[in-house]
């Protein structure tokens, strides 16, 4: 039985991407946090989708603006992944918390949350033999975080604009 957060099985059909997750032990929910981040690798693998289905013992349709926020969502999570393969600038980077390769994975895997960039420089391992390479590499981490938290922060912003409250019969509006 595999679980939500390894990489789904899935197929395209038009714009319409079919993940199939009987085999998984998850909850065939975006609720679910595994199902969440197995969706979000695929769709930032994958573009112009305008349907996900979550085909399992039944089938979850997701359209319209679920999927355009999950689009939204995977854009970053795309971003990660593509500094992810950044190179590391010195051999001894390779331990370090803010390698490419172990940061943008983990702020990855946090998504939708996202790292304060003010504690940066406590998970930096500085190097003796090379400072400014790291105090460049901070100010790069920072920066690509900040680019990030704006994409999230636009995301909110149109998520609430699309959002609308739900009263059902008896409830004061």
């Amino acid at each position: 039985m595999r679980r939500p957060s390894e990489n789904c099985p899935y197929r395209r059909k038009g714009n319409e991407l079919v993940i199939e997750c009987r085999e998984c032990s998850g909850s065939q929910d975006l609720l679910d946090e595994g199902c969440l981040r197995s969706v979000l690798r695929i769709m930032a693998m994958e573009g112009g989708v305008e349907e996900i289905v979550l085909s399992g013992d039944w089938e979850v349709s997701y359209m319209g603006d679920s999927v355009a926020v999950i689009g939204s969502l995977a854009k970053v999570v795309r971003t990660c992944m593509d500094l992810s393969m950044l190179p590391n600038r010195f051999q001894d980077c390779c331990s370090c918390p803010l390698s490419p390769s172990k940061f943008y994975a983990s702020v990855s895997n946090g998504l939708p949350r996202l790292l304060d960039g003010s504690g940066i420089e406590t998970l930096a391992r500085r190097s003796s033999k090379h400072p400014r390479a790291c105090d460049d590499c901070m100010g790069r981490v920072n920066s690509n975080l900040e680019g990030m938290r704006y994409s999230l922060e636009e995301l909110g912003r149109e998520v609430a604009w699309k959002a609308f409250r739900v009263v059902g019969v008896g409830d004061e509006a």
